[in-house]
């Protein structure tokens, strides 16, 4: 249960200084309320392979991030980092020396100076993320995901067999109770060859996934990004692949979530 590792993506969009302030405050107010809703003895705090935890901590990352976008984010700020080759050490006296922090200005990626790109570049960096761990972690087992070679468009056959697997992998690593996944398409092999993929739209359904209360919380907030994990990996991988998602949507019904998608 890796997923843990997404928590950690951002956009260079704000202080993390102001980032962390901002997502103390909002675990502090929803916390409580949350656990209470559970039980006792449900939720392991601190303990990020604990679905229960994972899932409130990532709805107070996302709900942070998407209060953090839209407030008109600065394009150029000042934040302390530290040092380099600075860790803190001892002195001669055995004292610990703190680390030292030294201002830095940071700047936006000049690409991404429109405020409303930065929900979008945010989920690709998740999902290039998760994507890159799945194939280091299975790359060289029997789980691995199929070979495709880059913007190589294969045939329906070969994307349904990927978004599959790629289901499998986030059931392996604990990200829901089961899963499954539907294809509906157009007949797009009148000639006799190989079905087209492209226009073909999938539904990927997770039963009692980890991220099944704060997806919901997160919608009822109106936030934008999301913690649709399964969606942003999906969607690198259909691009690495020369497809795009032309249209998706998230919803939850009866302990699960339901991704729906088209491909062109």
């Amino acid at each position: 249960f890796f997923f843990g590792h997404v928590l950690c993506v951002c956009v260079s969009w704000n202080k993390q200084d102001q980032f962390q302030r901002d997502f103390f405050f909002i675990r502090q107010a929803e916390y409580q309320p949350y656990v209470e809703s559970l039980g006792p003895g449900f939720v392991e705090q601190g303990q990020l392979i604990d679905p229960y935890y994972f899932d409130f901590i990532s709805f107070a990352q996302y709900a942070t991030i998407s209060r953090d976008v839209s407030g008109d984010p600065p394009a150029v700020f000042e934040e302390q980092q530290p040092a380099e080759d600075d860790q803190g050490d001892e002195n001669s006296n055995g004292e610990v020396v703190p680390q030292r922090f030294v201002p830095k200005v940071i700047r936006r990626d000049t690409s991404l100076l429109d405020n409303s790109l930065l929900p979008l570049k945010h989920s690709e960096l998740v999902g290039v993320l998760i994507l890159d761990k799945l194939n280091e972690t299975f790359g060289t087992t029997p789980s691995s995901l199929p070979k495709i070679q880059p913007k190589s468009r294969p045939d329906l056959n070969v994307i349904n067999a990927s978004l599959k697997q790629l289901m499998n992998l986030f059931l392996i690593n604990g990200f829901a109770w089961d899963g499954n996944i539907v294809t509906n398409t157009k007949n797009n092999n009148e000639g006799g060859g190989s079905a087209s993929a492209s226009g073909a739209q999938f539904v990927v359904t997770f039963t009692s996934p980890a991220t099944l209360w704060s997806g919901q919380a997160l919608k009822v907030r109106g936030a934008n990004p999301v913690n649709d994990f399964y969606l942003k990996t999906a969607k690198v991988l259909l691009d690495n692949a020369g497809y795009k998602v032309v249209s998706s949507s998230v919803k939850y019904a009866n302990y699960q979530e339901i991704n729906t998608f088209t491909i062109a």
